[in-house]
């Protein structure tokens, strides 16, 4: 390696490595600010976060675990917050979305073995009775009926326009009705001795059977009764009389039979004439032809989703997957809505204030990285300066202070252009380390060097 070389500092000055001016990718109202000038900001873990987003509850596997609320007060998050906007809707759409996710789970991916198993023995064509066979069997069944019907029209004769319908109306009505009445005549003696005294009770008898009933006029000779008498019918019979010592009493009982019959026929027939004329046998080929169609369609669907059936366990993965993906895609958005940097640095501006509107990609704060600095600037120097190969020290009293210590920074060479109207002037950018032993920055950023006061060596 060859000694050091002094080289000319024509001008020089420091700029970040990394710096960042954060914006949001959506527009909003700005909520709250909480990064203030000088504040030390910590790196943002942005693809380990994403990653992180589909993390489901311990022991729920249905529940992620980062809805709205949880996103927002996670440490990591926390940790690099610089400002968010005010975001109710997004919030609202994601935790929705979660929930849903969640009865999705429940309902077709929870018991998903048992699921694709009916599935396979509902649809697989395999099966004697599983839907794609039977829709082949009502296809067939829809034909034969359009062919009886065809025949049957055929052998009818019934192929020719139909202009008018015939409709019949026939109707029997039987009736009976019987009637009974019965007379019998019972003729019988009653004797009575004995004298009759006014106030006396006379006893008589009869042949009929029955209740007697006899009432005794006091002083008189003549006394009446009455006599029911049942023959196994509804029957009543009355019986009076008139009587002196030594009588005769006779009485009589009629039945009589009716029996009567009836019989109607009806029969009506109507005939209905109108401009609509039909053709039976082709509304039944129309009818079989739109089933057929019909049936085509659905068994074609079906043959479709079977194709799915020897590989349903990756199907269901991919759907959830598929489900997972849209809510994630709602996490990063409600993410979007907070401002977090993706260097380590320190904040040198910020452009907005809680309340304002801020519009999408517009600057609302500044992040600067001053651990790693770049010396950008042209040395006058007669030789070589390759890239990552040749080195640079730079010294100078910061701020041209006299009796200050010198100050000195050095680094490796990552970008150089030789200047074709002066062939010992070089533009070069330097990288630097910017931390002196004790961790604190050696040059401050965006300082410029006073070229009197700065010395460089070029090795």
């Amino acid at each position: 390696m060859s000694p050091p070389q002094p080289a000319k500092v024509v001008n020089m000055r420091v700029r970040p490595c990394e710096w960042a001016s954060l914006s949001f990718s959506v527009g909003g109202i700005l909520e709250t600010v909480t990064a203030q000038l000088g504040d030390p900001v910590k790196q943002f873990d942005f693809p380990g976060f994403y990653h992180d987003l589909l993390t489901t509850v311990s022991g729920h596997p249905a529940r992620l675990q980062f809805d709205a609320h949880a996103i927002r007060t996670d440490a990591k998050v926390e940790a690099s917050r610089l400002c968010w906007l005010r975001a109710e809707p997004t919030k609202a759409v994601l935790d929705k979305a979660i929930r849903a996710r969640e009865n999705s789970f429940y309902s077709n991916y929870q018991n998903q073995t048992e699921i694709i198993t009916r599935m396979r023995d509902i649809y697989s064509p395999a099966n004697l009775h599983s839907k794609p066979n039977r829709l082949h069997e009502l296809a067939t069944i829809a034909q034969n009926q359009a062919d009886l019907l065809y025949s049957a029209y055929f052998a009818d004769g019934r192929l020719a326009v139909v202009r008018s319908t015939i409709s019949e109306l026939r109707s029997k009505t039987d009736s009976t009705g019987e009637s009974c009445t019965t007379t019998i005549g019972d003729g019988f003696n009653t004797s009575a001795s004995g004298s009759v005294q006014d106030g006396a009770s006379n006893s008589f008898s009869d042949a009929i059977n029955g209740d007697l009933s006899v009432g005794s006029i006091p002083g008189g000779t003549t006394s009446s009764f009455s006599d029911d008498v049942s023959f196994g019918v509804n029957v009543g019979t009355s019986l009076t009389s008139t009587f002196d010592a030594g009588f005769s009493v006779q009485n009589s009982i009629s039945v009589g039979r009716t029996e009567s019959k009836g019989q109607a026929d009806q029969q009506q027939r109507v005939v209905n004439t109108d401009y609509g004329y039909r053709v039976p046998h082709l509304e039944s080929a129309a009818q079989n032809q739109r089933a057929q169609i019909s049936l085509m369609d659905e068994r074609f669907a079906q043959f479709m989703a079977n194709q799915n059936l020897p590989n349903l366990e990756q199907v269901f993965d991919n759907d959830l997957r598929s489900m997972d993906l849209d809510v994630k895609r709602l996490q990063v958005a409600y993410l979007d809505t907070i401002l977090m940097s993706p260097v380590n640095g320190i904040v040198t501006g910020v452009f907005k204030n809680p309340g304002d509107w801020v519009k999408a990609g517009e600057p609302v704060v500044r992040v600067e990285d001053n651990e790693w600095v770049y010396l950008i600037g042209t040395l006058v120097y007669r030789g070589p300066i390759t890239i990552n190969t040749t080195t640079v020290s730079v010294s100078s009293t910061l701020f041209s202070v006299p009796g200050a210590p010198l100050t000195s920074i050095s680094g490796t060479v990552v970008g150089t252009r030789g200047q074709r109207a002066e062939d010992d002037r070089w533009e070069v950018v330097i990288k630097c380390k910017n931390r002196d032993t004790s961790g604190n920055p050696i040059v401050p950023l965006h300082y410029h060097f006073d070229y009197d006061d700065t010395t460089a060596m070029v090795s």
